[in-house]
């Protein structure tokens, strides 16, 4: 038996569910704030190149 099915078997697979649903979720919402970060750093990039032409 491996851990995972270990883990489920002592908590419960609604428990494993949830826990691996809100890890996906805080996953997601690290992604959207990487993206965001990265676009505004690409659009100051951007401005500082063209107001100094």
């Amino acid at each position: 038996m491996e851990f995972g099915d270990k883990v489920t078997e002592a908590l419960g697979s609604e428990v494993v569910d949830t826990h691996f649903y809100k890890l996906c979720e805080k996953e997601n919402i690290n992604d959207i704030h990487h993206f965001r970060e990265g676009f505004k750093l690409g659009v100051q990039l951007m401005l500082e190149v063209f107001s100094t032409q």
